[in-house]
């Protein structure tokens, strides 16, 4: 359970730190209130449907397609 928890808390502040650098363009072109994103919120995500190496390739795919786009990082 130790390092499932590190797991967890390792890939959320990942997360935190990816949405905090997209945080207002992602607020300005989606919706300024991030609760009304995913119907799930409040479920864990991490070792319920996904694992930590899908967790990482997401990061990229969405960095990647963020680029594409040229929204600017804070």
């Amino acid at each position: 359970m130790g390092l499932a928890k590190i797991c967890g808390m390792t890939a959320g502040s990942l997360l935190d730190d990816f949405y905090e650098g997209y945080r207002d363009s992602l607020e300005e072109n989606v919706d300024k209130n991030p609760y009304k994103w995913s119907s799930d919120n409040g479920k864990p995500v991490l070792f319920n449907d996904r694992a930590m190496g899908d967790f990482i390739a997401l990061l990229f795919e969405m960095s990647n397609e963020l680029d594409k786009l040229k929204v600017p990082i804070i």
